[in-house]
């Protein structure tokens, strides 16, 4: 339900609605001037995913944004595996275990 209320909320936006009525050509990206790539699949050259084996001593040009991923990525996994390791073990087993002791060391005491 209250899914549906964001929802409801968010499409009575002013901003949202003024978008649905932006003019088509807006939309197209406009203007014109330039042809657009041809879609679609391209016959295979040989090579993994189209790209050409760099020549010798040539190195390749990283975007901006891979070496952000990276470390983030590297970051994310790591506090995932230090969370998995040191997480507080909530197996049945375990607390029966625990309770059987309790239970089987009161009744000696007795």
């Amino acid at each position: 339900f209250f899914f549906f209320v964001l929802v409801s909320r968010f499409l009575c936006m002013p901003t949202f609605r003024s978008l649905l009525r932006l003019p088509s050509r807006m939309l197209r990206g406009g203007g014109g001037g330039h042809h657009p790539e041809p879609s679609g699949p391209q016959p295979p050259n040989g090579f993994f995913l189209n790209e050409k084996p760099l020549a010798p001593g040539e190195h390749r040009t990283h975007f901006e944004w891979e070496r952000i991923y990276f470390w983030g990525m590297l970051a994310g996994f790591g506090c995932a595996i230090v969370g998995y390791a040191t997480k507080k073990d909530t197996s049945p087993h375990s607390h029966g275990r625990v309770w059987a002791t309790e239970s089987s060391s009161a009744q000696q005491k007795e």
